[in-house]
């Protein structure tokens, strides 16, 4: 059903891949490294056919992971086709690591999870189409999560 040979992640920009795109494929390739269950994630967002985009205002980067036929791939710049934007500040996207998951869903009752919380009412941070697509939010979620 699911793959078992190691993910391939790809930086489609090559070296003129952003810095913010090769830090947040590097923590990917870590998370699925020590942790061979993030495979389940990673498979169903390739299932999903997932694209995020990621705007980081203050460090002036947006980047696109695209998710299918096996892997996932790291693009400059905002793909109009993709349904979820998460924006906020470089420093508050890789917070998201910090976030522990708990049965596949953020658990908000620890410190780091009611700052994340409260960063998302204050509105800094802000997930467009998560309405829409949930799912792919949370798989993202559980793949960059160190916990």
């Amino acid at each position: 059903m699911f793959s078992k040979k190691s993910p391939e992640i790809v930086l489609a920009d090559g070296d003129d891949t952003v810095g913010f795109g090769v830090m947040l494929s590097d923590l990917i390739k870590q998370n699925l490294k020590s942790n061979p269950r993030k495979m389940i994630p990673f498979n169903l967002m390739n299932r999903l056919r997932s694209k995020i985009v990621i705007e980081a205002p203050d460090a002036e980067v947006t980047i696109t992971l695209c998710f299918g036929d096996g892997k996932l791939t790291v693009k400059n710049g905002a793909d109009p086709k993709a349904k979820v934007r998460i924006i906020a500040d470089s420093d508050v996207i890789l917070e998201l690591s910090g976030v522990r998951v708990v049965a596949g869903l953020p658990w908000i009752w620890d410190e780091v999870g009611k700052a994340m919380l409260q960063r998302m009412f204050k509105r800094e941070v802000k997930v467009r189409g998560i309405a829409d697509r949930p799912i792919s939010m949370l798989l993202l979620l559980n793949l960059v999560s160190v916990k």
